[in-house]
């Protein structure tokens, strides 16, 4: 199967949602998935894209599996959130942008949010492709499985 992937974070990424959705890639390449993630730079460690990395605004790579688009995050000041909004805005964007004209038409999407928005941008390719689309959100990561399971021990 053609799997479209468009998340916020990936390897080597260190944003827990990155952490998830590289695990959950993993397997669906073992399965023998054809994947193609659509992500941001590395930059969750230092809110700026990591070292090493070019500051293009879109950059592909190919895999044994697919390709990984990685596309400018636009960090900025964690402080100052109407400029947080708008990063997250312009990476929406340009995410679905890109997924619009994936390499591969896709069977499926999966869209990983947060941010809300990102699971948006499915809709253009979907609507190009009309493949059927998966989102997850945050109620799924281990954070809140594992403060769930503290607050029953704790009883």
């Amino acid at each position: 199967m053609n799997l479209l992937i468009v998340c916020p974070h990936f390897q080597p990424d260190v944003a827990p949602t990155g952490e998830v959705m590289t695990a959950i890639v993993r397997e669906l390449a073992a399965r023998g998935h054809r994947l193609q993630i659509v992500t941001s730079l590395p930059w969750y460690r230092h809110h700026r894209i990591d070292d090493g990395w070019s500051h293009r605004l879109v950059q592909t790579e190919e895999t044994e599996w697919g390709w990984i688009t990685r596309l400018h995050p636009f960090p900025t000041d964690k402080s100052n959130l109407p400029a947080r909004a708008m990063a997250f805005g312009g990476f929406t964007a340009l995410s679905a942008a890109v997924a619009s004209v994936a390499k591969m038409r896709p069977d499926a999407v999966l869209a990983m949010s947060p941010p809300l928005i990102l699971g948006g941008a499915d809709g253009l390719r979907r609507a190009g492709g009309a493949c059927r689309s998966c989102s997850t959100s945050r109620t799924c990561f281990p954070t809140w499985r594992s403060r769930w399971e503290r607050s029953r021990t704790r009883r």
